[in-house]
């Protein structure tokens, strides 16, 4: 009894998510060499600008009774970032899902 396998006749699916911070586009793949346009995610904030993001200035810190010192408080990231953040752990977590549930053999992530 042979227990060899013949790799080409497996059923081999790749994803291939092209991504940036204002969309990203799923392509499916297989060994035949075929793409299947699968879905198409937008982050509306992604392609604003800092300026329309920000609706306020930043706040300020300081200890009156220290002296007229103050210092900027704002966030580690800009509303930018944290946008395109968000749209990442959103991807990835389509991506865990769908690794979760054996739909793909393999991830291209071209960002």
């Amino acid at each position: 009894m042979s227990l060899a396998v013949n790799y080409m006749h497996l059923p081999y699916v790749c994803w291939y998510l092209v991504a940036n911070r204002a969309e990203a586009v799923l392509f499916r793949g297989s060994r035949m060499g075929s793409l299947e346009f699968q879905w198409r995610m937008i982050n509306p904030l992604g392609r604003n600008k800092e300026s329309e993001l920000a609706t306020d200035r930043q706040g300020r810190a300081g200890a009156p009774l220290v002296g007229p010192a103050r210092s900027g408080m704002g966030d580690d990231n800009t509303k930018h970032e944290q946008s395109a953040i968000q749209f990442a752990k959103e991807l990835g977590g389509n991506m865990e899902a769908g690794w979760a549930k054996h739909r793909f053999d393999e991830l291209v992530l071209i960002a």
